[in-house]
């Protein structure tokens, strides 16, 4: 039904690209094979495009629980204290789901995982900065952001929220975590082409965890992050 591509990020981890447009006989009967409460959910949202991608990403998800996990397409997921989905029965099958502009993303991983996409912004240089990096951004991150042109600050201020917004996922508390209180390796950090960052000044939340993250730049304007933790071992 939905055009998707699958990824292999390493043995561990692994993700799904999906294009949330399907006909109106297709989404009807993808509606009803879902639990009541996510029937519910999906009714709740206004806008055709968000009902779309959430039904796109529930889907990718459960045919994914029945495949790899034989569960019932129709199992009531758990959900933590802050309210990312899980399940409590399966500690080593994790996934998250994110979405932008039609298309949707939903990671699984061995490990704790988040998952972000962000199409890159299209505000000028001065609203990156005054209006959106003030209020997510560390000081120092934003002092980068001001030494760049607008293009690459662009690309830069998407790339960097959609590396914190993978991280603060897969530590699952989501944004109950002040994404100004940790510091991204900025010096090292190319504007468009991806690459791995170093976290200089970490959140509480990360200690002891072996941080991974994955990202790439897809059809030039979405930037995509999967980011996984791993314990760090003891002695």
């Amino acid at each position: 039904m939905y055009n998707q591509l699958k990824f292999a990020i390493n043995d561990d981890t692994y993700y799904y690209l999906a294009f949330s447009d399907i006909t109106e006989e297709e989404k009807n009967i993808l509606i009803h094979k879902l639990p009541p409460s996510e029937q519910a959910k999906y009714m709740r949202f206004r806008q055709i495009a968000d009902k779309e991608m959430f039904l796109c990403g529930r889907t990718i998800l459960r045919n994914e629980l029945e495949n790899e996990l034989h569960l019932n397409y129709n199992i009531e997921l758990d959900f933590n204290e802050y309210q990312k989905p899980e399940l409590n029965n399966f500690p080593y099958f994790n996934f998250n789901i994110s979405h932008s502009n039609g298309i949707v993303l939903v990671a699984f991983s061995k490990f704790p995982v988040g998952a972000d996409i962000e199409k890159v912004v299209t505000y000028d240089k001065t609203t990156i900065i005054q209006s959106l990096s003030n209020f997510a951004f560390h000081n120092e991150e934003i002092e980068f952001l001001e030494k760049l042109n607008e293009t690459d600050a662009q690309y830069a201020f998407t790339k960097i929220w959609n590396i914190k917004e993978s991280l603060i996922k897969a530590a699952g508390k989501g944004l109950s975590i002040d994404t100004k209180s940790f510091l991204l390796d900025c010096v090292h950090l190319n504007p468009i082409n991806p690459n791995l960052l170093e976290i200089v000044n970490g959140m509480q939340e990360l200690e002891q965890q072996n941080i991974n993250y994955y990202t790439t730049l897809y059809s030039n304007n979405y930037f995509i992050t999967i980011s996984t933790l791993t314990p760090i071992p003891q002695g």
